[in-house]
C-alpha cells in the first residue's frame, strides 16, 4: 500500500510553524513588531497555510486508505429512503452510547 507520511509530515510541520509565529506574533500585543510587519506576516500565515493545504490537496488521506482501514473507521454509505432511491449519503458513525436524536445525522453527497 502507498503512504503519504510525509505529505501529512511536511503538512504539520507547516501548521506547527505558522502556529509557533502566531503565539510570538501575539505574544507583545496587536501592537508588537512581529504583529505590525506584513512581509512576515504574509510567509509564516499564509505561506505556510498555502503549502499544508497544497500538500493535503496534492495528497489527500482517503486516496492512501485500504478498502479494510475505511471498513473499519467506521464510516460509510447509505441510502436515503423515499421516492428517489439513487441520493446517498454519508453516515455519521456512532456507538452505542450515542443519543438517539444524534444517529439520524447524516451528511448529503
Amino acid at each position: 500500500m502507498l503512504t503519504n507520511t510525509p505529505a501529512f509530515t511536511l503538512a504539520t510541520f507547516f501548521i506547527l510553524v505558522r502556529s509557533l509565529f502566531r503565539v510570538a506574533e501575539l505574544a507583545h500585543g496587536f501592537s508588537g513588531k512581529l504583529a505590525n510587519d506584513q512581509v512576515t506576516f504574509m510567509i509564516l500565515e499564509g505561506g505556510m497555510m498555502i503549502l499544508a493545504s497544497g500538500l493535503l490537496t496534492a495528497f489527500p488521506p482517503g486516496q492512501f486508505m485500504s478498502r479494510a482501514e475505511w471498513k473499519n473507521s467506521g464510516w460509510g454509505y447509505k441510502k436515503n429512503a423515499g421516492a428517489n432511491t439513487s441520493n446517498t449519503s454519508l453516515e455519521k458513525p456512532w456507538s452505542d452510547t450515542t443519543p438517539e436524536s444524534e444517529r439520524a445525522h447524516t451528511v448529503p453527497m
